[in-house]
């Protein structure tokens, strides 16, 4: 098992404390290189990787003012970005300061929840490039790509809790195809359309679908009634006590997506595996 300061945790309520916004990507402080290393340059890229580069214009004169309550100034969507960026700046210090002997990794339960998608793709696609690993719990299908395995949920007849592990491209194929197949014919068109103005003319892939799919449903277009039982819940299966409610809201509850990000040997490692 990795030591406590090779694993962070992001929830998906983010805790910003009373003190400046440099204090808050430092924290937790235990070591004071954390605080003393983190200069304005190496704030403005964190910000960037976290998709807060607008934030980062407008409150760069603040960084070392106190008195700010910053969860109340920022939305719900940029606090959880800036545990990201509380994240990230934390892997860089392990490279050069940490235990070396175990990798780093991180556990995302949740903590994307409030952002739109382009931001959560954005700092999924930084957890990649900067080869943190990673496991997470989420409501979007469009993060399944940035996995290598899904552990799936369900409750038994009896109400035993089962779970199976897949494979993230295959389990976000399937998903592409539901979601994809109850699109209306206008919403086909639009599929189509947005193809052909950047110029591919491939059929479009799972991700592309996953895409397309979950940004039509943010821009607040109506599924049919007969495809709601695909939305991803709102809450974790462990949130559904045995024998309470309909079967119905059983199985929905058991599509939350538990994955492993990261190479298979870090994932297998952390998770105590040796298959």
């Amino acid at each position: 098992r990795p030591p406590a300061r090779n694993l962070f945790f992001l929830a998906q309520r983010p805790y910003l404390f009373d003190g400046t916004l440099r204090e808050q990507i430092a924290y937790p402080v235990w070591d004071a290189s954390l605080l003393t290393e983190l200069n304005d340059a190496n704030m403005a890229r964190l910000f960037a990787e976290a998709n807060l580069s607008e934030v980062w214009s407008a409150r760069k004169e603040e960084v070392d003012t106190r008195g700010i309550h910053w969860s109340d100034v920022l939305s719900l969507g940029e606090q959880q970005r800036i545990q990201f960026c509380r994240l990230f700046w934390h892997a860089e210090w392990h490279r050069t300061h940490g235990d070396l002997a175990y990798g780093f990794f991180a556990i995302l339960d949740e903590s994307t929840a409030s952002m739109d998608t382009a931001s959560e793709m954005k700092v999924y696609q930084a957890l990649r490039k900067k080869k943190i690993g990673f496991l997470s719990v989420a409501h979007r299908p469009t993060v399944i790509q940035y996995h290598t395995q899904v552990m799936h949920f369900k409750f038994s007849v009896g109400h035993d809790l089962m779970y199976e592990v897949k494979d993230a491209r295959e389990m976000a194929e399937e998903h592409a195809s539901l979601l994809t197949k109850h699109l209306k014919p206008t919403q086909r068109l639009s599929v189509l359309e947005s193809r052909r103005q950047s110029g591919s003319t491939s059929r479009p892939n799972s991700v592309d679908s996953l895409r397309t799919a979950d940004s039509l449903r943010l821009d607040g277009i109506e599924q049919r009634s007969e495809t709601r039982h695909h939305a991803w819940p709102r809450t974790s299966p462990m949130a559904t006590t045995p024998g309470g409610g309909s079967r119905r809201d059983i199985e929905r509850t058991s599509l939350c997506l538990g994955a492993v990000g990261g190479s298979h040997e870090r994932a297998a490692k952390f998770l105590g595996r040796r298959d």
